[in-house]
């Protein structure tokens, strides 16, 4: 069994949104969670893993969730309010209110070492107390080669050429 594991798999495509379910796994943790995104966020947040070296601020970030717009109550349908923390626009309007999936990516110290951090939670119903809800955090380790095969993949992903993505360590 490998070590480390993260995996991509795109489900209900239609009108350029689709569900990402991303499953993770470091040593003896893992967990599985999902979010709808654009499909073209997928691809800006691939392309921006090809940075060399990776910024030592404003890392790579995807994230989705339940989105509210601000002021208003929660909008249950997530698959109506796609959007990322990136779009600037977007986040005047709208804000993630429970976050379901998070992919961060940066560097770890000076040798060429990257870090690539997932946070998967499940929804919870705002009736229960926040702390009924199931959440894992880890860090998988890897390199700029295998980030750029991983990115590549990702934009494979989005644009239907594949229907899952692996990147094993």
């Amino acid at each position: 069994m490998d070590d480390f594991l993260l995996r991509l798999t795109l489900n209900d495509v239609e009108y350029g949104t689709g569900e990402l379910t991303v499953s993770a796994q470091a040593n003896n943790f893992s967990g599985q969670s999902s979010a709808y995104f654009h499909l073209e966020e997928i691809v800006q947040f691939a392309s921006a893993l090809n940075a060399y070296p990776l910024p030592r601020e404003g890392f790579p970030h995807l994230a989705g969730g339940y989105w509210k717009r601000k002021g208003h109550e929660t909008e249950h349908h997530s698959a109506i309010i796609v959007h990322s923390i990136g779009q600037e626009q977007n986040s005047l309007l709208y804000e993630l209110e429970q976050e379901h999936v998070s992919i961060t990516v940066y560097p770890v110290g000076f040798v060429g070492r990257i870090g690539i951090q997932v946070k998967l939670l499940l929804p919870f119903d705002e009736r229960n107390r926040p702390e009924d809800r199931f959440a894992v955090q880890l860090e998988i380790g890897t390199t700029y080669q295998q980030l750029g095969e991983f990115s590549k993949d990702l934009i494979h992903l989005a644009s239907g050429e594949f229907h899952e993505t692996v990147l094993l360590i």
